[in-house]
């Protein structure tokens, strides 16, 4: 599964993410699955919400999940990673 891949090499050197962090971490990704399979689980998600985890508990860190991926990312930002293409694209041509 991909969440789990994404568990073990998010932020691997920040003494933070303990094994009990991350397997909250599980439940929040599996979580949103759950609530949401037309989106489910987007690769590359879980470095900002790692990060918010840090500083919020599990539960408010599902919610802000939810109301970001919800209401502020584009359909078109998940649905294929159109967004996060066009994004990466756009970096690379303003780096050459």
């Amino acid at each position: 599964m991909q969440i789990d891949k994404d568990l073990s090499r998010t932020f691997p050197n920040d003494p933070f993410y303990t094994d009990e962090v991350k397997q909250s971490m599980r439940r929040i990704f599996r979580a949103y699955v759950w609530r949401n399979p037309t989106v489910g689980y987007i690769q590359g998600i879980n470095f900002p919400f790692f990060r918010m985890r840090k500083y919020l508990g599990e539960e408010d860190t599902f919610w802000l999940m939810c109301l970001i991926v919800e209401s502020y990312l584009p359909p078109d930002f998940y649905v294929e990673m159109y967004g996060a293409k066009s994004h990466a694209l756009i970096l690379e041509r303003i780096s050459v």
